[in-house]
């Protein structure tokens, strides 16, 4: 049964809102403070706010603007006056997802509501895949840069997981909710760190890969789109820039967030290493001094 909440300047608009929808299999809710419309929207889940509201003035347009805020994507269906266009362009100026005229007739404001709930239920069904989308893809971003901490190649599914405090199974949704193979998460995130240990191309992937022959380094290489081993990326941007393992663009985005976050936390203890390291010396320092003192009394 979908939710609808009831708003208006005043107990007789309410209540004249509340008796045309009433019978209809909606479960109906009101509300006329702007803190208890507010509450109720933070706390429930609404397909469809109806405000009988004057909003020639401030408050009127204050408070449609508020419920916008707190739900972007919650429609809002106006009763407004027939004789006030001003009314009705401020309402849809504000975001309303529509208008009907009083006096309300049961009929036409029922089949508005039913229009409008059913418009929200299948955008809901859509928000609700994007956000998880968008959830596992930052998920997996974090997961893979974890990698780059690992003291060897982390050459299996089960070696991420000890990085990245994670279940494998876990990491498989992860990748594959992102719309990423997990085979393929592994191998983008051990090239990945491939290519942050590599000091700008000091280091040879060889070198910091765990594959035993040349055969094996070349159709790994191949796989991530380069051609040979002398042509793989010495930069972190160079290498999104080329791979082919992740092509998602909500992932990369992911991506270079989690990397950027793993930069400042790198730059954080070093700086706070080299205090303490400073720290101890000006210690030393004191005592050497002190102890120069008392050995000339």
């Amino acid at each position: 049964m979908a939710n609808v909440l009831v708003i208006g300047d005043n107990l007789d608009s309410i209540l004249r809102v509340e008796t045309a929808l009433r019978d209809a299999s909606i479960s109906i809710v009101t509300a006329s403070s702007e803190r208890k419309v507010l509450e109720f929207l933070a706390t429930h889940h609404v397909q469809l706010v109806v405000a009988d509201l004057f909003l020639n003035d401030m408050a009127g347009v204050r408070r449609l603007r508020e419920i916008n805020q707190e739900d972007p994507h919650l429609n809002v269906l106006i009763v407004a006056n027939r004789e006030s266009i001003e009314e009705r362009d401020s309402a849809v100026r504000c975001g309303a997802a529509g208008v009907r005229e009083t006096p309300v007739r049961r009929e036409g404001l029922l089949t508005s509501v039913s229009a409008t709930i059913a418009t929200r239920s299948s955008n809901d069904l859509a928000y609700r895949v994007c956000d998880l989308q968008a959830h596992a893809a930052a998920r997996w971003a974090r997961a893979v840069v974890s990698m780059i901490d690992a003291p060897k190649d982390p050459r299996t599914i089960k070696d991420w997981s000890l990085l990245a405090f994670a279940a494998a199974g876990t990491l498989r949704n992860w990748s594959r909710t992102a719309g990423i193979a997990p085979r393929k998460s592994l191998l983008f995130g051990r090239l990945l760190r491939t290519v942050y240990l590599s000091e700008d191309g000091r280091h040879r992937p060889e070198n910091l890969l765990d594959i035993v022959d040349l055969r094996t380094l070349r159709s790994v290489m191949k796989c991530a789109g380069f051609k040979s081993v002398n042509q793989f990326p010495t930069t972190i941007e160079d290498f999104l820039a080329h791979q082919l393992l992740v092509t998602d663009a909500d992932c990369l985005i992911e991506l270079g967030h989690a990397i950027e976050v793993r930069r400042r936390q790198s730059l954080t203890s070093a700086h706070a290493h080299d205090a303490t390291a400073k720290n101890a010396r000006g210690e030393f320092d004191t005592r050497s001094s002190s102890r120069t003192v008392s050995r000339s009394r």
